[in-house]
């Protein structure tokens, strides 16, 4: 059971159950996190509780599990999950308070989550299931893309929306997202001997494209719940680099819509991509674009010292769980997290800013040039 893959929270229960103590821990989790929804205000310092109970409780039961005892074979099997235990604590933790987070999430999150799920259904004809040319001009995405399969990418992305009852379903439909806009801008590119290899670029543009055709009504609230309640993420890695460049679309998206708004007021709207970006880097805030791999993978490589987590807690009851509480685990180790994250967004922010200036810049000498204009 334990070479198993986790996909989803019903796996994670399967898997626990499979562990020495591992029922139990189920059913403590199941129990403990009934409790956290004795109190369900709709603000910011309840979801931060609430994340830090779940972390707390979290990683109490791990150690109850992966605590070897005396027997050498206790040993072994501790030593071959620990990988999986705290992603499984977590979901299983997180399919109880799932429905209500979310709603709550909802309605903080309502305005940002409206814009997007209205720009996507001004830009995308119904039925469309392909980058079509217009689509490509809106998102960046280079010429030789057009005609790219979304189908199912924006497949995964819609049961980000409806269909997933923790963190873990949630990631698993964004890297099938991921993987379907790789493969298929593989192809393209290959069918098209072209020499260069999937970029971050072509994954960020065509990404944007299937949250048009998409069109999900709950995007940034999913996005915010994420960056919640998965402390087990490899957020320095894969899984930071996929939610990044979801959450960059997102943004690009929101962006869209005061662009429109700016040129609205103005005149007509812009008709190509170029036009979008230029407006976008006059604003007064850089661009919330966080898609450079390169920057991500030596992030990961060069991560400075480990982050010292508190030793073990007391064992949670129920009356330790009432909101107001100040426990403030995921505090004392998210607030240094919080630094690299930021400090790589605004990186990536300005690298990919300079990038579109360039790339804006040299399309308008090549015409220039080509067409005498001044």
């Amino acid at each position: 059971m334990g070479s198993l893959p986790l996909k989803n929270a019903a796996s994670c229960k399967t898997y626990l159950h499979s562990l020495s103590q591992g029922e139990a821990a189920v059913l403590r989790a199941e129990a403990l996190a009934r409790t956290m929804l004795g109190c369900q205000p709709t603000d910011q310092a309840y979801h931060d509780w609430v994340a830090d109970s779940v972390l707390d409780v979290r990683m109490q039961l791990e150690q109850c599990l992966l605590s070897p005892s005396a027997s050498r074979s206790d040993v072994a099997q501790s030593r071959g999950h620990e990988g999986k235990v705290p992603l499984a604590l977590e979901s299983v933790l997180m399919s109880v308070l799932h429905a209500p987070v979310m709603q709550s999430l909802v309605t903080l999150h309502a305005q940002a989550d409206a814009t997007i799920h209205k720009q996507a259904k001004t830009h995308c004809y119904a039925g469309s299931k392909t980058l079509d040319s217009s689509l490509a001009r809106l998102s960046g995405a280079e010429e030789l893309l057009i005609g790219m399969d979304l189908s199912h990418a924006s497949a995964a992305l819609q049961r980000i929306d409806t269909e997933c009852s923790c963190p873990l379903e949630m990631i698993c439909a964004i890297a099938e997202a991921d993987r379907r806009l790789a493969d298929s801008a593989g192809r393209l590119r290959q069918s098209s001997d072209s020499e260069q290899a999937v970029s971050a670029d072509d994954l960020l543009s065509t990404t944007i494209a299937a949250v048009i055709v998409a069109k999900p009504e709950r995007l940034v609230s999913c996005l915010e719940y994420l960056k919640l309640f998965h402390s087990t993420g490899d957020w320095s890695g894969k899984t930071g680099f996929q939610v990044a460049t979801l959450e960059a679309a997102a943004a690009y998206i929101e962006q869209l819509n005061r662009a429109f708004s700016t040129f609205s007021a103005s005149g007509p709207a812009p008709r190509h991509s170029q036009e979008f970006m230029q407006a976008l880097l006059e604003e007064d805030e850089p661009l919330t674009f966080a898609n450079s791999s390169y920057a991500l993978r030596m992030q990961a490589q060069h991560t400075s010292s480990p982050i010292q987590v508190p030793g073990p807690h007391k064992d949670k009851s129920a009356s330790d769980l009432r909101y107001g509480h100040g426990m403030s685990l995921k505090q004392l180790i998210g607030e240094e997290l919080m630094q690299r994250a930021a400090s790589l967004q605004r990186t990536a922010s300005l690298q990919r800013a300079a990038s579109l200036h360039r790339t804006a810049s040299g399309k308008l000498r090549a015409h220039t040039e080509l067409t005498g204009a001044d």
